[in-house]
């Protein structure tokens, strides 16, 4: 199987256990996993959220948004200082990788016919080599 079908097998099926879930504790009138954790994390959030209501009635709802504009600024700045960062890293990794191609390409396109013209070169004799091969030769 593809990874794109196990990960929508997994969320369909994590999504399904949760909705069961929800039933089971609205039935119940309690929640059933991770009591305490759920209820720090709820705690949190109504922290979260009588803190922007009180901005809010201080400095108006202008204050937030600019706020939160500003926060969603920087985050993003933060993205694309992480983003060219990564372009540098790869434009680097891309010209290591030309390269390597390159004389990988190089080395593909000898025939068998160019290793035999190689070893000729390699194994010629020079020319006294074969003056004294020609003399002994001669003398035998």
């Amino acid at each position: 199987m593809s990874s794109i079908v196990i990960t929508a097998l997994v969320s369909g099926l994590s999504f399904l256990l949760l909705v069961i879930l929800c039933i089971a504790e609205a039935r119940r009138g309690q929640r059933i996993i991770l009591q305490r954790v759920r209820s720090w994390f709820d705690s949190l959030v109504l922290r979260v959220f009588y803190f922007v209501t009180h901005i809010k009635l201080h400095f108006g709802a202008g204050a937030v948004r600019i706020f939160f504009h500003y926060c969603i600024h920087r985050l993003l700045g933060a993205f694309l200082t992480v983003l060219g960062w990564l372009q540098t890293a790869l434009r680097h990794l891309q010209q290591q990788n030309r390269t390597v191609a390159t004389v990988v390409r190089k080395e593909q396109e000898r025939t068998h016919l160019d290793v035999i013209a190689e070893h000729k070169v390699n194994v010629t004799l020079t020319e006294a080599e074969k003056e004294r091969l020609k003399q002994r030769s001669l003398g035998e």
